[in-house]
């Protein structure tokens, strides 16, 4: 190579070489460039975490009426389709025909035991659903069957004993 074909391409790769100012901008440029990319995925991260959280609101609410719902039925099948005899004493038909025994209350006077019998019959004798005592400074007694109520197909009757005594039939 002769010094003039030397100096020829050491000018031609000079030339081709980018002065610092001119590199430092590029770079500066490139790095510019990647901050608004990650400025606009951050922006989109925030929409999709402003969706989600409406969406999460929305079910929250869904959620919250499926409770009330839930709660609404589950008190209409446990308690809505009872009736209640009211206050008895003593000895009587609470229903005739087929039906369903929900529960009953012994209340006492505070001293005398309480009895509550109740037959599958419309005399106070025959299939014995339920028995109840209740001693007398326990003040009250009961059961509830809840979902699994005992069926009588004559009727429900009650035998009920005990001084000062009342009982509450729940019945469907």
């Amino acid at each position: 190579m002769t010094e003039e074909e030397y100096y020829e391409a050491v000018l031609t790769a000079l030339g081709s070489i980018l002065t610092v100012d001119q590199a430092s901008s590029d770079y500066l440029e490139n790095i510019r460039q990647t901050f608004l990319a990650y400025e606009d995925d951050l922006s989109n991260l925030k929409s999709g975490q402003a969706s989600q959280l409406t969406d999460l609101n929305l079910i929250t609410a869904d959620l919250a009426t499926i409770n009330k719902n839930i709660q609404s039925l589950l008190e209409r099948v446990l308690f809505g389709y009872y009736h209640s005899s009211g206050q008895l004493t003593g000895n009587g038909i609470i229903r005739t025909g087929l039906g369903y025994l929900g529960g009953a209350i012994v209340n006492t006077n505070g001293t005398s035991e309480a009895r509550l019998t109740l037959y599958d019959n419309t005399i106070g004798s025959g299939t014995e659903l339920y028995e109840i005592r209740v001693a007398g400074m326990d003040h009250q007694g009961g059961i509830f069957f809840g979902l699994c109520p005992i069926r009588f197909t004559i009727g429900c009757t009650r035998v009920f004993s005990g001084t000062g005594a009342n009982c509450y039939i729940y019945y469907r």
